[in-house]
């Protein structure tokens, strides 16, 4: 398993403090096989400069196909990869449907269920793929920090819409011409209230769990409220789902795992000195790996005891952990 890691440096640091994972003859031969990867994109969110918008969060959105029935696939990956952008302003999505090396703006939504806020007070936070089996169609989820959560539909479509709000995209692939169309459906009032993430399962992407910045987590199936951790007075800064379990990072440096069978939290683990910013369990693996304003990178490992429900917490240890000096983590991922 591989980590992909997001960093923010917080004083300088010379180049031989970065760590080196591969010799420099490996190095060569890996970029060289990969240079897709290496070449950035740069994307300026797509608001006035008068707007000056901060950046909250971004995600690259993966269709939901392993959730869709025999039959049904071609729905779940209409739209193929979306990258979603959060911003203090607005929630932006972009796709490279079009060209593959240039991505492009195809839905721009600004929040204004409480234009009375000040615009920093309503941001939009964090996003996710879903897939509505009652409606047999692939919608992306964003939340907001006022416990909003906005839903857009992913469909097909063949003559651009004239409805506002909604922008068409056509392409060309190899199987022909195809065009999709992403657009505002409804609005979720959740039962957080500050949404300070947002994520789908990744087996079921039908449920999908919000956190706030006071400690109150809330699962759901498509739209209907199906399990609520209330508040515990400590923010949650980000939550994985694994089976019948979701893991919270919370702003104590610890991590706690809460059973959707028992409806209660079951383990909770001394990860980090200072506020996890990101959890993410690998998805075949029964690993968890977080990550914390204190510079440290932790995996930790636990033993099924049932696959089809929760894992032991008696039996969950640290496995691996490294350290970064003068750097905050504010993302993790496994690949591969």
């Amino acid at each position: 398993a591989f980590l992909h890691l997001n960093q923010c440096s917080i004083s300088p640091l010379p180049p031989a403090v970065l760590p080196s994972s591969s010799s420099s003859s490996s190095s060569s031969s890996s970029s060289s096989s990969s240079s897709v990867l290496n070449q950035p994109f740069l994307i300026t969110p797509a608001t006035t400069p008068q707007q000056n918008p901060q950046v909250t969060s971004i995600r690259w959105l993966f269709p939901p196909c392993a959730s869709a029935p025999a039959g049904q696939a071609a729905a779940a990956t209409v739209g193929g990869d979306l990258l979603a952008v959060s911003t203090t302003d607005s929630f932006e999505l972009y796709s490279n449907i079009l060209t593959p090396a240039e991505l492009k703006l195809v839905l721009q939504h600004t929040a204004i269920e409480r234009p009375a806020l000040p615009i920093r007070q309503r941001c939009s936070r964090g996003a996710c793929n879903v897939w509505f089996q009652m409606r047999k169609v692939r919608a992306v989820l964003s939340g907001t920090s006022t416990g909003v959560v906005h839903i857009f539909s992913v469909t097909p479509t063949i003559i651009p819409s004239a409805i506002p709000g909604a922008v068409a995209v056509a392409s060309s692939t190899p199987a022909g011409a195809s065009s999709f169309e992403i657009k505002p459906t409804s609005s979720l009032q959740t039962s957080c209230a500050n949404i300070t993430d947002l994520k789908a399962h990744p087996i079921t992407p039908s449920v999908w769990g919000v956190c706030d910045d006071t400690g109150c987590i809330a699962v759901y199936h498509e739209t209907a409220q199906t399990s609520l951790f209330a508040s515990t007075g400590i923010p949650a800064t980000s939550i994985a789902f694994q089976g019948r379990s979701v893991f919270a990072g919370l702003a104590n440096g610890s991590i706690k795992m809460y059973s959707l069978d028992m409806m209660t939290p079951v383990l909770e683990i001394a990860a980090h000195w200072s506020p996890v910013t990101a959890v993410c369990f690998h998805e075949k693996l029964p690993m968890l790996v977080s990550v914390s304003e204190d510079s440290w990178v932790r995996v930790f490992e636990f033993v099924v005891e049932n696959p089809s429900s929760t894992y032991s917490p008696t039996k969950t240890k640290q496995v691996w952990s490294a350290q970064l000096p003068h750097t905050m983590w504010t993302g993790v991922q496994f690949v591969g």
